[in-house]
């Protein structure tokens, strides 16, 4: 291994572990740090066994940060420093390729700018621990397809470890395994000496596919919208880094203000792409056939389950993207340098606009809660809370009760109490109540209402929103959220209807 490439790969590492940051955790991101800080393993898997399928489904990933919440504690930025072995991973893989496949020092550079791997370098969920585990798995194939024998007989087991690891971590982890087929059956791959490490892994991967098979058999609550054409789009302007230039689409779709910003962007992108196209003299056989099979298996699966995939729900097959531009810049070349700087140019603003600026941040559920705390001990009311409640959890509200779909444990609710309050939320989950029970329930209160609500965009029906806006409400606003304060001698027109 050349020093080269370790230096190259270590600085990349780097550069992502500084992107970690400490702001406020973000729904999801709540969920995970609940799950991760149970007291005890049985107590963290009766909680994953009586939730919802799709947490099973990524049940390794919550045993891993179960284990790394242990080590080194549930703050936001631990939660989130567990990408970090990973992020070498990632690292050290892409920097491999680039140097050992492409015999470049720089191809590695534009693919590792993409602002998706930027996003879950520093989010607690398991989308960097797939991307890297994909692309070792990507990796070690090509690594088997070009190295001579024997330095290439590790390759195999590395290979089936990182899919079985990603799988285990998100199912949807597997799907790059056609691909990869693909790709080893294109390059005449020789089976032969990977029989072994199949023998090893054939049982694990068996019981892998029993138990999601098992986890279907229970039922899920997916909650996406049906898969369409805009919502494809949505997926493609997300990856290709385009939302780094427009609206914070969780807010707000409209495009105006970011019309000049995101022309620009795209046209550069385009231009890159035409450039890769010109400079790339030789495609890996397969690699072509491989990418559009990944394609269409994102397609066929969003159709077949009638639920649009999300972005981070392809971090498994955006490796085989970064195959086809490092491909590019294989050969220097004026189009392959051009390629790159405008990819690397575009990418990199994208990176910044979406770290520095506020309007991309995640929501404050931190400065929210402190802010409905101070109002809720000043005015001894009731609260009401039309947002997440975990997240409200963990940064100091006391939840008892069935939150988010499973009893929080004693324990649980213990270890996320870093702020006493005076009493705990009335009305749970209050963003779904319709106007009926909202009325019900203001009649019956006697003192202010502090209502915590969500502001973003799946959450503009809520029925509290007439109640909020004729009721006089002294409004606080914190980044994703309004913090009111509905004066009980306001109430009397509750919901706003005549």
């Amino acid at each position: 291994m050349s020093r080269t490439l370790v230096i190259s790969a270590i600085i990349c590492a780097a550069a992502l572990t500084l992107s970690i940051q400490h702001s406020s955790l973000w729904a999801d991101e709540a969920f995970s740090a609940w799950l991760a800080s149970h007291q005890s393993l049985s107590s963290f898997g009766w909680s994953l066994f009586h939730g919802d399928s799709s947490d099973l489904q990524m049940g390794a990933y919550y045993l891993y940060l179960f284990g790394w919440v242990k080590a080194f504690g549930a703050s936001e930025y631990a939660l989130r420093a567990a990408n970090i072995p990973f992020i070498l991973i990632f690292s050290f893989s892409i920097v491999w390729i680039s140097s050992v496949i492409f015999r470049s020092r720089v191809a590695w550079v534009a693919p590792a700018l993409l602002p998706f791997v930027w996003h879950y370098a520093s989010e607690a969920r398991p989308y960097m621990a797939i991307l890297a585990l994909s692309t070792a798995a990507l990796a070690s194939l090509l690594g088997f397809i070009h190295l001579p024998a024997p330095a290439n007989k590790n390759l195999p087991w590395i290979c089936l470890t990182s899919v079985f690891l990603g799988s285990c971590f998100h199912m949807l982890a597997l799907l790059p395994v056609p691909p990869l087929l693909l790709l080893a059956w294109s390059n005449r791959l020789k089976w032969r000496e990977w029989i072994p490490a199949f023998r090893v892994f054939a049982v694990p991967f068996l019981a892998l596919a029993a138990f999601i098979v098992f986890t279907f058999m229970r039922g899920t609550a997916y909650d996406y919208p049906s898969p369409g054409l805009r919502q494809m789009a949505s997926v493609v302007y997300e990856l290709s880094g385009l939302s780094g230039f427009g609206p914070n689409r969780k807010f707000a779709l409209d495009f105006r203000p970011y019309l000049v910003p995101v022309t620009l962007a795209a046209v550069a992108l385009v231009m890159a792409s035409v450039c890769a196209w010109i400079a790339t003299r030789k495609l890996l056989p397969g690699l072509g056939a491989a990418v559009g099979l990944a394609i269409a298996e994102a397609i066929v699966l969003s159709v077949i389950l009638q639920k649009q995939i999300d972005v981070r729900h392809l971090a498994a097959l955006i490796p085989l993207l970064f195959i086809l531009l490092m491909a590019a810049m294989e050969r220097p070349s004026a189009s392959a340098v051009t390629a790159m700087l405008l990819f690397a140019g575009v990418w990199l603003a994208a990176d910044i606009r979406l770290a520095l600026l506020p309007e991309y941040q995640k929501e404050d559920y931190r400065d929210a809660v402190a802010k409905a705390i101070s109002l809720q001990k000043q005015s001894g009311g009731a609260i009401a809370l039309a947002a997440d409640p975990v997240a409200a959890a963990y940064y100091g509200m006391r939840i008892i009760g069935d939150a988010p779909c499973f009893p929080i444990r004693q324990n649980c609710a213990e270890a996320f109490a870093r702020a006493g309050w005076d009493r705990g939320p009335d009305a749970l989950d209050a963003e779904q109540w319709p106007a009926s029970r909202i009325d019900s329930w203001l009649q019956l209160q006697h003192d202010d209402v502090v209502f915590f609500g969500q502001l973003d965009r799946r959450h503009q029906n809520s029925a509290w929103w007439p109640v909020v806006k004729s009721n006089g409400a002294t409004v606080t606003a914190v980044h994703g959220f309004d913090i009111d304060v509905l004066r009980r001698g306001d109430l009397s027109g509750r919901s706003g209807r005549p």
